[in-house]
Protein backbone atom coordinates (compact mmCIF):
# COMPACT_ATOMS: atom_id res chain seq x y z
CA UNK A 1 0.00 0.00 0.00
CA UNK A 2 1.19 3.46 -0.86
CA UNK A 3 0.69 4.94 2.60
CA UNK A 4 2.67 2.09 4.17
CA UNK A 5 5.66 2.65 1.87
CA UNK A 6 5.52 6.39 2.51
CA UNK A 7 5.54 5.73 6.26
CA UNK A 8 8.60 3.48 5.98
CA UNK A 9 10.39 6.15 3.94
CA UNK A 10 9.46 8.88 6.43
CA UNK A 11 10.72 6.88 9.40
CA UNK A 12 13.95 5.98 7.60
CA UNK A 13 14.58 9.63 6.76
CA UNK A 14 13.85 10.57 10.37
CA UNK A 15 16.45 8.14 11.72
CA UNK A 16 19.10 9.43 9.30
CA UNK A 17 18.33 13.03 10.31
CA UNK A 18 18.49 12.24 14.04
CA UNK A 19 21.84 10.44 13.71
CA UNK A 20 23.26 13.31 11.63
CA UNK A 21 22.18 16.03 14.06
CA UNK A 22 23.35 14.02 17.07
CA UNK A 23 26.73 13.46 15.42
CA UNK A 24 27.16 17.17 14.77
CA UNK A 25 26.27 18.09 18.36
CA UNK A 26 28.62 15.43 19.69
CA UNK A 27 31.52 16.83 17.61
CA UNK A 28 30.81 20.40 18.75
CA UNK A 29 30.26 19.70 22.44
CA UNK A 30 32.64 16.73 22.70
CA UNK A 31 30.28 14.63 24.82
CA UNK A 32 29.88 11.06 23.57
CA UNK A 33 26.96 10.46 25.94
CA UNK A 34 24.95 13.14 24.15
CA UNK A 35 24.69 10.99 21.04
CA UNK A 36 22.81 8.24 22.87
CA UNK A 37 20.50 10.64 24.69
CA UNK A 38 19.56 12.55 21.54
CA UNK A 39 18.91 9.38 19.56
CA UNK A 40 16.74 7.76 22.21
CA UNK A 41 14.64 10.81 23.12
CA UNK A 42 14.24 12.11 19.59
CA UNK A 43 13.39 8.72 18.17
CA UNK A 44 10.79 7.95 20.83
CA UNK A 45 9.07 11.34 20.44
CA UNK A 46 9.09 11.72 16.65
CA UNK A 47 8.88 8.12 15.47
CA UNK A 48 6.33 7.29 18.16
CA UNK A 49 4.21 10.24 17.08
CA UNK A 50 4.31 9.27 13.41
CA UNK A 51 3.42 5.64 14.12
CA UNK A 52 0.62 6.58 16.52
CA UNK A 53 -0.91 8.91 13.96
CA UNK A 54 -0.65 6.27 11.21
CA UNK A 55 -2.08 3.53 13.43
CA UNK A 56 -4.97 5.73 14.51
CA UNK A 57 -6.02 6.42 10.91
CA UNK A 58 -5.29 2.98 9.47
CA UNK A 59 -7.82 0.44 8.28
CA UNK A 60 -8.27 -2.72 10.35
CA UNK A 61 -6.45 -4.80 7.73
CA UNK A 62 -3.49 -2.41 7.79
CA UNK A 63 -2.94 -2.36 11.56
CA UNK A 64 -1.16 -5.74 11.64
CA UNK A 65 1.53 -4.46 9.26
CA UNK A 66 1.87 -1.32 11.32
CA UNK A 67 2.34 -3.33 14.53
CA UNK A 68 5.24 -5.23 13.02
CA UNK A 69 6.71 -1.93 11.82
CA UNK A 70 6.35 -0.44 15.31
CA UNK A 71 8.25 -3.37 16.84
CA UNK A 72 11.00 -3.25 14.23
CA UNK A 73 11.63 0.49 14.45
CA UNK A 74 11.54 0.58 18.25
CA UNK A 75 13.89 -2.37 18.80
CA UNK A 76 16.51 -1.59 16.13
CA UNK A 77 17.76 1.75 17.58
CA UNK A 78 18.19 0.29 21.07
CA UNK A 79 20.15 -2.66 19.69
CA UNK A 80 22.38 -0.22 17.84
CA UNK A 81 22.90 1.92 20.93
CA UNK A 82 23.75 -1.16 22.98
CA UNK A 83 26.34 -2.19 20.39
CA UNK A 84 27.89 1.30 20.27
CA UNK A 85 27.99 1.45 24.08
CA UNK A 86 29.84 -1.87 24.27
CA UNK A 87 32.35 -0.74 21.66
CA UNK A 88 33.07 2.48 23.57
CA UNK A 89 33.74 0.55 26.76
CA UNK A 90 36.22 -1.73 25.00
CA UNK A 91 38.03 1.13 23.24
CA UNK A 92 40.25 3.17 25.54
CA UNK A 93 39.95 6.92 25.02
CA UNK A 94 43.21 8.88 25.14
CA UNK A 95 42.46 11.75 27.56
CA UNK A 96 45.37 13.80 26.22
CA UNK A 97 43.75 13.84 22.78
CA UNK A 98 40.23 14.18 24.18
CA UNK A 99 41.13 17.34 26.12
CA UNK A 100 43.88 18.56 23.79
CA UNK A 101 46.50 18.77 26.57
CA UNK A 102 49.90 20.17 25.52
CA UNK A 103 52.98 21.88 26.98
CA UNK A 104 53.76 25.33 25.59
CA UNK A 105 56.48 26.65 27.93
CA UNK A 106 59.35 26.38 28.44
CA UNK A 107 60.44 25.49 24.92
CA UNK A 108 63.83 27.12 24.53
CA UNK A 109 65.32 28.07 27.86
CA UNK A 110 63.76 28.37 31.28
CA UNK A 111 64.00 30.41 34.46
CA UNK A 112 64.78 28.83 37.83
CA UNK A 113 63.21 30.63 40.81
CA UNK A 114 64.15 29.24 44.24
CA UNK A 115 64.99 25.92 42.61
CA UNK A 116 61.63 25.73 40.80
CA UNK A 117 60.71 25.95 37.13
CA UNK A 118 57.30 27.13 35.93
CA UNK A 119 55.75 24.85 33.31
CA UNK A 120 52.77 26.03 31.25
CA UNK A 121 50.46 24.51 28.69
CA UNK A 122 47.07 24.60 27.06
CA UNK A 123 44.03 22.41 26.49
CA UNK A 124 41.12 22.61 24.06
CA UNK A 125 38.61 21.38 26.65
CA UNK A 126 38.92 21.87 30.40
CA UNK A 127 39.70 18.53 32.12
CA UNK A 128 38.22 17.56 35.52
CA UNK A 129 39.69 19.18 38.62
CA UNK A 130 42.89 17.55 39.92
CA UNK A 131 43.20 15.41 36.79
CA UNK A 132 46.32 17.26 35.57
CA UNK A 133 49.59 16.96 37.44
CA UNK A 134 53.29 17.50 36.82
CA UNK A 135 55.65 14.59 37.40
CA UNK A 136 59.43 14.61 37.44
CA UNK A 137 61.11 11.67 35.68
CA UNK A 138 64.72 10.69 36.17
CA UNK A 139 66.79 7.60 36.83
CA UNK A 140 63.86 5.37 35.92
CA UNK A 141 61.67 6.77 38.72
CA UNK A 142 58.75 9.18 38.93
CA UNK A 143 58.32 12.04 41.41
CA UNK A 144 54.81 13.55 41.47
CA UNK A 145 54.72 17.25 42.31
CA UNK A 146 51.99 18.68 44.52
CA UNK A 147 48.72 18.85 42.54
CA UNK A 148 47.66 21.86 44.63
CA UNK A 149 50.37 23.87 42.87
CA UNK A 150 48.58 23.36 39.54
CA UNK A 151 46.52 26.30 38.28
CA UNK A 152 43.85 25.87 35.60
CA UNK A 153 42.01 28.48 33.56
CA UNK A 154 39.39 27.90 30.87
CA UNK A 155 42.06 27.42 28.21
CA UNK A 156 45.30 26.44 29.90
CA UNK A 157 47.27 25.26 32.92
CA UNK A 158 50.46 26.07 34.79
CA UNK A 159 52.48 24.41 37.53
CA UNK A 160 55.89 24.31 39.16
CA UNK A 161 58.47 21.56 39.06
CA UNK A 162 61.71 21.14 40.95
CA UNK A 163 64.44 18.59 41.27
CA UNK A 164 68.10 17.89 41.84
CA UNK A 165 70.06 17.05 38.71
CA UNK A 166 68.72 16.95 35.18
CA UNK A 167 65.23 15.54 34.82
CA UNK A 168 62.20 15.48 32.55
CA UNK A 169 59.06 17.37 33.62
CA UNK A 170 55.96 15.54 32.39
CA UNK A 171 52.34 16.70 32.35
CA UNK A 172 50.10 13.70 32.97
CA UNK A 173 46.38 13.04 33.02
CA UNK A 174 45.60 11.25 36.29
CA UNK A 175 42.78 8.73 36.65
CA UNK A 176 41.23 7.37 39.84
CA UNK A 177 43.98 4.86 40.69
CA UNK A 178 46.71 7.35 39.87
CA UNK A 179 45.09 9.99 42.09
CA UNK A 180 45.08 7.61 45.07
CA UNK A 181 48.76 6.77 44.53
CA UNK A 182 49.87 10.39 44.02
CA UNK A 183 47.94 11.69 47.04
CA UNK A 184 49.47 8.95 49.20
CA UNK A 185 52.94 9.82 47.90
CA UNK A 186 52.54 13.51 48.77
CA UNK A 187 51.12 12.74 52.24
CA UNK A 188 53.94 10.29 52.99
CA UNK A 189 56.48 12.90 51.97
CA UNK A 190 54.90 15.52 54.23
CA UNK A 191 54.93 13.15 57.21
CA UNK A 192 58.52 11.93 56.71
CA UNK A 193 59.83 15.17 55.20
CA UNK A 194 61.53 12.95 52.63
CA UNK A 195 60.84 12.97 48.90
CA UNK A 196 64.07 11.26 47.91
CA UNK A 197 62.20 8.07 47.06
CA UNK A 198 60.39 7.80 43.75
CA UNK A 199 57.70 5.63 42.17
CA UNK A 200 58.97 2.77 40.03
CA UNK A 201 55.85 2.27 37.91
CA UNK A 202 52.74 4.38 37.29
CA UNK A 203 49.19 3.00 37.10
CA UNK A 204 47.67 2.48 33.66
CA UNK A 205 45.27 5.40 34.15
CA UNK A 206 48.15 7.89 34.41
CA UNK A 207 48.71 9.05 30.83
CA UNK A 208 51.65 11.16 29.69
CA UNK A 209 50.50 14.14 27.60
CA UNK A 210 53.77 15.97 27.05
CA UNK A 211 57.18 16.60 28.55
CA UNK A 212 60.06 19.03 28.60
CA UNK A 213 63.71 18.39 29.51
CA UNK A 214 64.97 20.43 32.48
CA UNK A 215 68.78 20.65 32.85
CA UNK A 216 69.45 21.83 36.39
CA UNK A 217 72.59 23.98 36.74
Amino acid sequence: MKEYKELVTALGSLVVLIFTVAGIFTKVIGDSQLLRYVIILSYIVFAGGILWFAFKNAQASEKQKLLSLVFLWLVTPFLLLWTVSGTEQETAIDPCTEYGITITEPINGYTVVNGQVTIQGRFTRRPPDKSLQLVGVGGGEYWPFDVNQMELTNTGWSGRSHGQGDYRAVIVYVGENGRILFDHYIKAGLVTDDYSFGIDKLPADVVECGSVYIPVP
